[in-house]
């Protein structure tokens, strides 16, 4: 569902938002016509989920991904990428907690056993549409038309471009799956379910990694007229991303764990090494987001795709000589190799559009106060989780101020000057 979801969208979730944030006097044109293009697909994409599911799977398999493909309707008809190219991020968080607390709601409503399993897809998809059609209603409120319009003129040479993101996003969820897949084909069910459960918190912590990104794409797009105020936006969004993720991947590598016992059980001991390495890749993929951003915002996709397109090959090579021997530390060690090789080429792309990497650093103040903050967690311990949590936090924060990291403002207000 995850790659015909790119499918459905076409790429517009990044490049729309770049492209309204440079011009959004095409909004009026835009937004109608390529929700009308993309809901024109959105039955060929259907037909495809059924035909597969009843030819290849077995029950109940073959209903529940039917009903799944129905969200689909949901992920063409968002605006989410036209609000975020507007710079209006409150609207489009407050529609996705709604539905996303509606399918909760709904899920130990319905599903009370094995049997009840169709009503998780249903769930989310009345609490996608919830969430779609709120920001919908939201744009019409704004005072924007959205009749269904097709306009070939329009919408073929922007989705010639949108297309290279469509495929890189694709590409780069196949770096995602291809280690899991290939852990199923090498070794039992059980190192797979110990390895997706180690996955399941790294991609947590990345998808807000993409989520900055976006935030960030549309200020990046306007900030290429003046190439002062782009280096600097960008030195500072990397130093951003460092502060956030560099403590984020030494505590959580320290309290693994810990962690996973919280959240799965001791019977998942095992999955502990994995989430360590992978962890790993945290800063890395963290580091990739902002140059990849500078790349779009500078109307450079091809680059991006060029560049994911070589990874997903060389990870699959990895992946294929590290997992018959090395298992899930094969598997981790392909994903941190492949992040490492996508981020480097991606900041080397990126000062072809002006983004120097020389501002990058300024992660020493963060890189300090982590490994501060480490060392206080080694001292306490993971027999202790919420207080080592507690102490590493504030370790960091206290190292952090007394390095620069943090300052006052002229209001007084705390702030982040990495």
């Amino acid at each position: 569902m995850l790659y015909l979801s790119y499918f459905a969208e076409a790429g517009m979730e990044m490049l729309g938002v770049r492209d309204l944030a440079e011009d959004r006097s095409r909004l009026a044109r835009l937004v109608p016509a390529v929700l009308s293009t993309r809901l024109l697909v959105v039955p060929v994409l259907l037909a495809l989920v059924w035909l597969f599911g009843h030819l290849l799977l077995p029950e109940p398999d073959a209903t529940v991904l039917g009903l799944y493909g129905l969200t689909l309707v949901w992920v063409a008809a968002n605006v989410r990428w036209v609000l975020l190219g507007l710079e209006q991020a409150a609207p489009v968080a407050l529609a996705r907690v709604i539905g996303e607390a509606l399918v909760l709601g709904l899920v130990l409503w319905l599903v009370q056993g094995p049997g009840d399993l169709a009503g998780v897809p249903l769930a989310q998809f009345v609490g996608d549409g919830v969430a779609a059609l709120a920001l919908l209603w939201w744009l019409r409120r704004s005072g924007l038309s959205l009749p269904f319009r097709l306009d070939r003129k329009l919408v073929e040479p922007l989705f010639r471009r949108s297309a290279q993101l469509m495929w890189n996003a694709v590409l780069g969820l196949m770096i995602f799956n291809a280690d899991l897949l290939l852990l199923r084909v090498f070794w039992d069910s059980a190192i797979v379910g110990y390895y997706a459960v180690a996955y399941t918190l790294v991609s947590f912590i990345l998808n807000l990694g993409i989520a900055y990104s976006l935030s960030l794409l549309p200020a990046l797009t306007r900030s290429f007229s003046n190439p002062v105020d782009r280096q600097g936006l960008y030195d500072a969004s990397s130093a951003h991303v460092m502060t956030v993720a560099f403590p984020i991947a030494a505590g959580g590598a320290l309290l693994a764990p810990a962690i996973i016992a919280l959240f799965f059980g001791s019977r998942y001991a095992p999955a502990a090494w994995a989430l360590t390495l992978l962890l790993g890749s945290i800063p890395v993929a963290a580091m990739r987001n902002v140059p990849q951003a500078a790349l779009i915002a500078g109307g450079r996709q091809e680059l991006v795709l060029r560049t994911t397109a070589l990874c997903a090959v060389v990870n699959l090579a990895l992946n294929l000589a590290l997992i018959p021997n090395w298992g899930m530390t094969g598997a981790a060690s392909a994903t941190i190799l492949t992040e490492g090789l996508r981020t480097i080429v991606t900041i080397a792309l990126a000062a072809r559009v002006g983004c120097s990497a020389a501002g990058l650093v300024r992660g020493w103040r963060p890189l300090v106060a982590t490994a501060v903050m480490a060392a206080v967690i080694a001292a306490i311990g993971r027999e202790h989780l919420w207080f080592s949590l507690a102490g590493g936090i504030g370790t960091f924060a206290v190292a952090l101020i007394l390095i620069g990291g943090i300052r006052r403002n002229e209001r007084g207000r705390p702030v982040l000057t990495v």
